[in-house]
């Protein structure tokens, strides 16, 4: 889901075992997505702003390893291939 990674922290409380995955898209591949699609009515309204973007992925880069880092072993991130071939993201899920 697009804002899961801002409740790995309530995640790791409720599910402590658990391992989380943290698939990982490329700046340039979500900028594209987020001009293909016009995110109308979603609250997504910084979609539309190539600075609003930058921004809000800075920021969920930073958080994400907050996340990596505090808990190692936990949260794992998995590369999502550009070509979005989805044998090679899987491979590396089933891996984890």
């Amino acid at each position: 889901m697009l804002f899961n990674f801002r409740n790995v922290g309530f995640i790791h409380l409720l599910f402590p075992n658990a391992k989380i995955i943290h698939t990982v898209r490329g700046f340039s591949d979500t900028l594209l997505s987020n001009f293909k699609y016009k995110f109308e009515d979603s609250g997504l309204e910084w979609s539309f702003s190539v600075a609003e973007t930058v921004a809000y992925f800075a920021a969920y880069r930073r958080l994400m390893r907050h996340w990596e880092a505090v808990l190692p072993g936990r949260v794992t991130p998995v590369l999502r291939p550009p070509a979005l071939n989805p044998s090679i993201c899987c491979l590396s899920c089933f891996q984890y």
